[in-house]
């Protein structure tokens, strides 16, 4: 059946769901049409796929949830979330819509002492929402934002809660949800490209940022400072890992300029 011609141009990337880890693999896609259309791993249409049409176009990346044994399949247009179950029937109507940040996605935090699970994520403000599993919307105002930022959700320093992590512009934050600063840094360059994190351990939690304007990327430990040797010459998202096992420093992977990789030794 490969390659699949879609009815309409499609307006998002690919989105790729296993929903019992058993290689039954479904494919979504989003379109001009305004529909969402949704594909077995052969590229035949799902027959009990029943959702509609969305409002608005929409070109955020569609995400798959499972809560409490139950599959939640969501995503937004410009000014509507959608939250849908495995055949495109409404799984939760929520008790408020508002204008998602286009850079951003989907959280899930599962059920602590403080919360029951819930999704997170920002408006083009910066507005954080937290959306439940019964409908219910909460919001919280850390501080405004442009409509570009890059926001996310992950335990930086350690202590097993998340914390806010802001990138706009020239600057970075990361807040604790009782509203303290962990840490900021400002850049000599605006940065367009969404952080990247890396567990070494339970406690050992690092953040990436790339800024490709100026040819750097910078490694920040859990406290807001750089790691030793940083900034490293790239311009690309990096990973860090082993080659062997046997190694006894890490190996970082970065595109740089004039289309070469840099492979850099971390200790």
């Amino acid at each position: 059946r490969h390659p699949v011609k879609l009815r309409s141009p499609s307006t998002n990337g690919m989105a790729l769901f296993d929903y019992e880890n058993n290689k039954n693999y479904r494919i979504f896609i989003a379109c001009e049409d305004k529909k969402v259309y949704a594909f077995t791993k052969e590229g035949n249409t799902i027959k009990g796929w029943r959702f509609n049409k969305t409002d608005h176009i929409v070109s955020s990346k569609i995400q798959h949830f499972r809560v409490n044994e139950k599959d939640y399949i969501v995503f937004t247009d410009k000014l509507k979330t959608y939250i849908l179950d495995r055949k495109g029937n409404v799984r939760i109507s929520l008790t408020e819509h508002f204008p998602n940040s286009g850079n951003n996605n989907f959280v899930l935090e599962n059920k602590i002492p403080e919360s029951d699970p819930r999704l997170v994520t920002t408006d083009t403000t910066g507005m954080i929402y937290f959306i439940y599993f019964n409908g219910k919307v909460e919001k919280l105002r850390i501080k405004k934002f442009s409509p570009d930022h890059f926001f996310d959700f992950q335990d930086v320093d350690g202590d097993q809660f998340k914390d806010f992590i802001f990138v706009d512009n020239y600057h970075v934050e990361v807040i604790k949800q009782n509203k303290s600063t962990i840490f900021s840094h400002d850049f000599n360059q605006k940065i367009n490209v969404r952080p990247i994190y890396f567990h070494f351990s339970q406690t050992d939690r690092k953040i990436g940022i790339v800024s490709s304007l100026t040819n750097e990327i910078f490694l920040f430990n859990s406290d807001g400072t750089l790691y030793k040797g940083f900034p490293f010459h790239g311009k690309t998202l990096f990973s860090i890992g082993y080659f062997k096992k046997s190694n006894n420093k890490f190996n970082l992977i970065v595109g740089g300029e004039d289309n070469f990789l840099y492979n850099y030794s971390v200790q």
